[in-house]
Order: structure tokens, then C-alpha cells, then sequence
């Protein structure tokens, strides 16, 4: 066995049949991308909703609280400013965290079929490299 890199015979282009398996799984690897994207799309969509609504319904009490008594009315009004300040918030980390969450999985998946085709690679490597050993 030699340690000599240059020795070893250069590695054999793949067969049309393993690139196109190895495109078919990427297929499937990009089909799972898309529906990662999807789903993170709707959660992204769903948040953004529910802190519009949010953000109505702490308008709509503020109108209600400032149709109220002048008393009482001082600490409602503070209390309906918090609210719209939190759906406000809500809605500013929703757009983030569905941004993130869009981009993490688009990259997630592209890396897991990248790895997945060079693990393949490699051990087809080996098994040439384990069975010129044995001859």
C-alpha cells in the first residue's frame, strides 16, 4: 500500500444511471425544500394574522376607553397603548422569526442534499479503494 496520492488511478467519471438517481433524489430532497418553505410560509402568515388582529382589537378598545369616563379612562387608555405596542411587537418578530425560519429550512435542506450526495460519493469511493485492496 502506498502513501503516494499521485499513484492512485484517477476516480471514474459516474454512470448516466447514477446521475440521473442522484437527480431524482435531489428531486425529492427539493420537493421537501419546497414544502419546509411552505410551511414555514404559513406559520410566517399565520402570526402576521393573528398580530393584525391583535393589533385592531387594542384600536378598538382604545376607541372604546377613550369614549369612557376621563378617571378611569387615563388607566384603560395606558393599558390599550401597552396592547397595541405588544401586538405591534408581535408583528415585528413574526415577520423575523418567519424570515429566519423560511431561510433556515431552505438551507437546511440544501445542505442535508449536498451531504446525502457526497456520503455517496464517498462510499462508492471506499468500496473501489476496499476492493482494489482485496485484489
Amino acid at each position: 500500500m502506498t502513501t503516494d496520492l499521485c499513484a492512485e488511478p484517477a476516480l471514474e467519471l459516474p454512470s448516466r444511471d447514477r446521475l440521473l438517481s442522484a437527480a431524482r433524489k435531489l428531486g425529492w430532497v427539493g420537493m421537501a425544500s419546497f414544502g419546509a418553505t411552505v410551511a414555514a410560509l404559513f406559520g410566517l402568515v399565520c402570526s402576521v394574522v393573528f398580530a393584525v388582529a391583535s393589533l385592531f382589537v387594542g384600536a378598538l378598545v382604545l376607541a372604546v376607553v377613550a369614549a369612557c369616563a376621563v378617571g378611569v379612562a387615563v388607566l384603560c387608555v395606558f393599558a390599550a397603548v401597552l396592547l397595541v405596542a405588544a401586538a405591534a411587537l408581535a408583528l415585528v418578530l413574526a415577520a423575523v422569526a418567519g424570515g429566519f425560519g423560511v431561510a433556515f429550512a431552505a438551507i437546511g435542506y440544501a445542505l442535508r442534499g449536498g451531504l446525502a450526495i457526497f456520503r455517496r460519493f464517498g462510499e462508492t469511493r471506499a468500496r473501489r479503494t476496499v476492493a482494489r485492496q482485496l485484489v
